[in-house]
């Protein structure tokens, strides 16, 4: 005593906004982005374009110590100080470097 039932969606119940056509696009092609993964996008290109505005600001800053410090002829233990204090802050820098998230790691880890 089996019933079939055949279910029709109406047109009029489907939402026709660009998100949802977005997201049924991606639903159907993975290949294509999602659209949350703009922001994200953004976000981790302003993190790595911070970090390499720093690692110029701090390559320059020791450059023009190390100048300054030679030009004279001698060094004291100021000039040492400032040098040392510089490249402690530049190696702090250096560790300071943004991850990329989690999400996108496994996903280079699944492509090869």
């Amino acid at each position: 005593m089996g019933v079939s039932k055949n279910i029709s969606v109406s047109q009029d119940l489907i939402p026709q906004s660009a998100n949802f056509t977005q997201k049924f696009n991606y639903m159907t092609n993975p290949t294509t982005t999602r659209p949350s993964d703009k922001p994200d996008y953004f976000l981790e290109n302003l993190r790595q374009g911070i970090w390499f505005f720093g690692v110029s600001s701090w390559l320059f800053g020791i450059t023009d110590r190390s100048i300054a410090c030679f030009s004279d002829g001698y060094l004291s233990a100021l000039d040492i100080t400032q040098l040392f204090t510089a490249s402690f802050f530049f190696v702090s820098w250096l560790f300071l470097k943004p991850m990329r998230s989690v999400e996108q790691m496994h996903k280079r880890m699944n492509e090869s």
